[in-house]
């Protein structure tokens, strides 16, 4: 017959559980851009704890429900559940939904339910796995299906499961092995202790890891037949597949996660790193980008001529080599002065309203990938004084070719151009609102992240989804918000596209993989031109942008602007409430930014506690009588801390299986736990108690004697 679970070996398959509902969740909150996985994650700890610790029906089910309530209005009230706010935003949301689940307009249910519910299937899930646990002694079918389930998004999903896989298979055949072992072992008669449970799986644990990390570490052949999922994709709803890095032209709808293309592209010998500038766009449309004209006027450029924009080069020239890899016919564009040397049998056409080069073959005249050509390239130096010198009157008189760089759709949220004038409002100039947008995304929480992007529902803002909701994307959520942040303030901008510098492969190579496809701003500064900025997380810009400082004044100053800081607060001398205000705002900010720095580290020491306090607990009877020793030797002898101290040895006798029996003696239970523990010492302490307990007048004894045998006795249930 088996025996029922211990608080230990429960504890152990719920470590083992909770890693697997790890993998279970993460491409569920990835791939539906829900977020907040910590959360999710400790909700299950306080599941798995208050079932460890046995609590009672009532508390478990309160806990946990305030647990949930707790969590709904922080996250969707902005507002904490025991306050005044937090309970009325909680009624009427309970109010609402029902409302609408009565009238059945389950669309318009709000993200507070939607929470709930995922919340309720949790709560589901953990009840089936400890019903598995502890009454079938097997994950079996919950294992496969979870691996089903990861397979299956890792096929028809931008998730990559490969790792996911490994690991819930490792846990699983862990947490089998050591089920089937626990079966095993209920057939012997003997009953074995811990430790021996443990060398007993050991092995067979070892084995598992040692087998999957070689299995996952060994080279794989390719696959033997074709990946049939691109072709089920089209057929079904006419995609192309899964997304995948690299230079597109289509831009019209931006958003979601990508994989990673490591491709080689082409490769540049050049003095240093470098952006490389394929195309721009100039139209947002609240999902992607589009151009203005369809083809546009297109110039045919012959080779070492001078192209538009561009200056013949003099000095310090640095020619530039590139190797192209791939059959694209796009032409490169670095930033600064530049000219082109490719062979007469090609030929090159610029677009003229957007700069975008591509090549053709002058036999028979169509697009080709030109293999290799060289650029003759001067960077460009911009002038500080210049640069200072953009006041935002200059813009009034533009000409009207720079209209379609302020484009903004109709329909974009009022908060995206007030988000603009917050955070630009300290600053004057049009350069100093540029870069105070450039750096507003590394100052305030948000994130850099290829697979959690989420893609714009159809009533939704690419840029106000990201700006407000999600705060988390790649190259294309960082630069086009600044774009149309910028344009909000009426300072044209335009959203560019090419690649980054690539890894270096000696002093003077670099290799551009489809990976390193990029977006980034260029903002027109008044007597300047165009500007690139890199508003990306993560990304330096590496522009070499260089200002001429002339004066001490001056270097201050562009320092000032380099350094990621706060608008300025009002003067010491004048405290007032904005004061207090924008204070409190740096302090919440600050506080917010130190938690997601520390968040993980927090939840892993809490977890450690927990399993500490646990093993404490399952041990106590070899700690506690130290500490009830200690604890006697600062009590006067008196027959009540003799009662206390026999009270204290029988819980003691208590956790080694010794329980007086109700028909059992006093004298009898005596002499049944000296057999047990081989001494002659519970006998005297029974007969004292029995003095104690019946007796009219109180006796006089050897305290000392008795609190010998007692110490004695409590060390001996320890052993």
């Amino acid at each position: 017959m088996m025996q029922p679970l211990k608080r230990w070996e429960l504890l152990v398959y719920y470590m083992l559980v909770f890693l697997i509902l790890y993998e279970w969740l993460v491409p569920i909150l990835q791939l539906t851009n829900t977020g907040r996985i910590q959360y999710f994650m400790l909700f299950i700890l306080v599941a798995m704890f208050c079932t460890l610790m046995r609590f009672p029906s009532w508390l478990t089910v309160s806990i946990k429900v305030l647990y949930i309530g707790w969590f709904i209005t922080l996250t969707h009230g902005g507002v904490h559940l025991l306050t005044k706010d937090g309970l009325t935003f909680l009624v009427s949301e309970v109010v609402f939904n029902v409302g609408r689940l009565v009238s059945l307009d389950i669309v318009n249910v709000t993200n507070s339910l939607r929470t709930f519910l995922f919340f309720m299937l949790i709560w589901m899930l953990m009840y089936l796995i400890h019903y598995w646990l502890t009454v079938r002694y097997s994950l079996f079918y919950f294992i496969v299906m979870t691996i089903f389930f990861i397979a299956t998004l890792d096929t028809f999903s931008p998730y990559d499961g490969t790792w996911a896989i490994v690991k819930v298979l490792m846990y699983g055949l862990i947490l089998t092995g050591i089920l089937f072992a626990k079966r095993l072992l209920s057939y012997i008669p003997e009953v074995m202790s811990a430790p021996k449970k443990i060398i007993f799986v050991l092995p067979m644990i070892v084995c598992v890891i040692g087998m999957g990390a070689v299995a996952y570490a060994l080279p794989k052949n390719a696959p033997i037949w074709p990946d049939p999922v691109p072709f089920i994709k089209t057929v079904t709803n006419g995609g192309s597949g899964v997304s995948k890095v690299g230079y597109d032209e289509d831009d019209r709808q931006l958003g979601g996660a990508f994989e990673a293309d490591d491709t080689l592209v082409f490769t540049a010998q050049s003095q240093g790193k470098r952006y490389w500038r394929i195309d721009e766009r100039d139209t947002y449309t609240s999902k992607g980008w589009e151009n203005s004209f369809d083809t546009g006027t297109i110039e045919y450029v012959p080779p070492k001529s001078n192209l538009r924009g561009s200056a013949q080069p003099i000095e310090d020239v640095d020619i530039v080599s590139i190797t192209m890899s791939t059959e694209d016919p796009y032409i490169l564009s670095p930033y600064g002065n530049f000219l082109y040397e490719y062979p007469w049998n090609y030929m090159v056409e610029e677009r003229v309203e957007s700069g975008y080069r591509y090549s053709s073959f002058i036999e028979p005249e169509a697009k080709a990938a030109i293999p290799n050509y060289r650029i003759h390239v001067v960077d460009e130096a911009y002038s500080l004084q210049q640069l200072r010198d953009t006041d935002m009157s200059k813009y009034e008189n533009l000409d009207a070719s720079f209209d379609r760089y302020l484009q903004l759709p109709e329909n974009l949220p009022q908060r995206v151009r007030d988000l603009a004038v917050d955070i630009t409002e300290s600053v004057p100039t049009a350069y100093q609102k540029a870069r105070a947008i450039e750096n507003y995304f590394a100052l305030n929480g948000y994130r850099y992240s290829t697979s959690e992007a989420a893609i714009p529902g159809e009533e939704d803002d690419y840029v106000d989804q990201f700006l407000f909701e999600t705060k988390v994307g790649y190259c294309d959520n960082f630069s086009t918000s600044m774009v149309v942040l910028l344009r909000s303030l009426d300072i044209p901008a335009r959203w560019v596209k090419g690649f980054v510098t690539g890894d270096a492969i000696d002093e003077s190579t670099y290799a551009i993989t489809n990976n390193e496809a990029h977006s980034w701003v260029e903002v027109y500064l008044v007597g300047t031109g165009w500007v690139p900025f890199e508003p990306t997380i993560g990304f330096n810009g590496d522009l070499d942008i260089e200002f001429d400082l002339d004066t001490e004044e001056q270097l201050l100053e562009e320092q000032a602007l380099e350094e990621p800081s706060t608008p300025e607060a009002p003067t010491p001398q004048q405290p007032n409430d904005t004061e207090t205000a924008t204070q409190s705002v740096d302090i919440g900010k600050w506080l917010a930014n130190m938690w997601q720095k520390v968040q993980w580290f927090v939840y892993i020491m809490l977890i450690l506690i927990v399993i500490i306090v646990i093993i404490l607990y399952r041990r106590r009877q070899r700690w506690l009588p130290n500490y009830y020793i200690k604890q006697a030797n600062k009590e006067a002898l008196t027959w009540q801390t003799f009662d206390k101290q026999y009270q204290q040895l029988i819980k003691q006798l208590k956790y080694k299986g010794l329980v007086r029996q109700p028909d059992e003696t006093l004298a009898a239970f005596a002499k049944r736990v000296d057999m047990s523990l081989e001494t002659t010492e519970m006998a005297t302490l029974i007969a004292a108690y029995e003095q104690y307990i019946y007796s009219d007048q109180l006796p006089e004894v050897d305290f000392h004697y008795l609190k010998e045998c007692w110490e004695y006795l409590i060390n001996r249930t320890s052993g």
